[in-house]
């Protein structure tokens, strides 16, 4: 038994240790005013490339099922802190032309978000399989 809590607590502490560097790009995302948040989009593909890093080295994390659970909370704020930019409440009580420029920069962001995934999904593929 012993050896069970053992390791389970090894697993916790570089879970803790790995996870740290993702809680400031969460922050950056769910801090970033409403003016900001369209300009936050750099961080995506620093995300995705930590994902990559946690993929390659961390022992707990190169299972898929380990980084889906990760990659999900990720999509989960990124979502709640697109949902809050659009705010569909407001939506309908806005200018047209500001309700159109809000949904149009929050289509952009997710377009950014998508193509960082796929650049780093493509940068990887080709060279980590060499």
């Amino acid at each position: 038994m012993f050896v069970y809590v053992y390791s389970a607590h090894k697993e916790a502490r570089e879970n803790t240790l790995l996870l740290s560097p993702l809680k400031k790009y969460l922050q950056q995302l769910s801090e970033a005013t409403q003016e900001q948040y369209p300009l936050r989009t750099n961080i995506f593909v620093q995300m995705f490339h930590y994902l990559s890093l946690l993929w390659k080295n961390s022992r707990y994390f190169s299972t898929p099922s380990h980084l889906v659970i990760v990659l999900t909370e990720i999509c989960n704020a990124f979502i709640t802190r697109t949902t809050r930019f659009v705010n569909s409440r407001h939506l309908f009580q806005m200018e047209l032309v500001d309700a159109l420029e809000r949904v149009e920069a929050a289509l952009v962001i997710c377009e950014e978000f998508q193509r960082s995934y796929e650049v780093i999904e493509y940068y990887y593929t080709i060279f980590l399989t060499c």
